[in-house]
């Protein structure tokens, strides 16, 4: 998927150059079907990695949310 055929609403968030959140850039390449030389097993290995670092993240946000300064938000 090249950026032009992204929905406008997810062009800054799928743009590759973009520094690291929870995704890193690859994860985007990688949803975004950017990047699809991966085999079966490294695909499963991705999406786990994927998954893991988003129910931490999940998990952070809600330390986040009770304990960062309302000025931090």
């Amino acid at each position: 998927m090249s950026q032009d055929d992204v929905p406008q609403s997810l062009r800054t968030a799928a743009d590759s150059d973009r520094p690291r959140g929870i995704l890193t850039p690859s994860d985007r390449d990688f949803l975004l079907g950017r990047k699809t030389d991966y085999t079966d097993h490294s695909k499963k290995q991705k999406r786990n990695r994927i998954r893991r670092r988003v129910r931490n993240a999940v998990l952070d946000f809600s330390i986040l949310f009770e304990y960062l300064e309302e000025r931090d938000r």
